[in-house]
């Protein structure tokens, strides 16, 4: 079963940053990454740019967890769900599996 629930504007645009950001660094760390040899100092690059990721990702779990507490339908509270966001419309879709389906 699933439930929409639409964000306000600033929880919206905060969340869709902060996957922005971390996708970025993770992408950034990709290219340093594949170009080491060429790159004198990539060793200090790098640990300079995991520790950034580390700490932007962090932050994104920690937004993503809080959004989940503040949007999650109060019918399924107690619930395990699984949760996209659909930046576009604003939406955050909560999905209960179906008890009867087996794992």
């Amino acid at each position: 079963m699933k439930y929409s629930v639409k964000l306000n504007d600033q929880d919206a645009l905060d969340i869709e940053r902060a996957h922005f950001r971390v996708d970025a660094m993770a992408s950034l760390i990709e290219r340093v990454v594949t170009r080491v040899s060429s790159i004198s100092n990539a060793d200090e690059l790098l640990e300079k740019y995991f520790d950034e990721y580390n700490k932007m990702h962090k932050e994104y779990s920690l937004l993503k967890e809080t959004l989940e507490e503040k949007y999650k339908p109060q019918e399924i509270a107690d619930k395990a769900v699984s949760w996209e966001i659909v930046f576009n419309t604003k939406e955050m879709i909560f999905e209960v599996p179906d008890a009867t389906t087996s794992t």
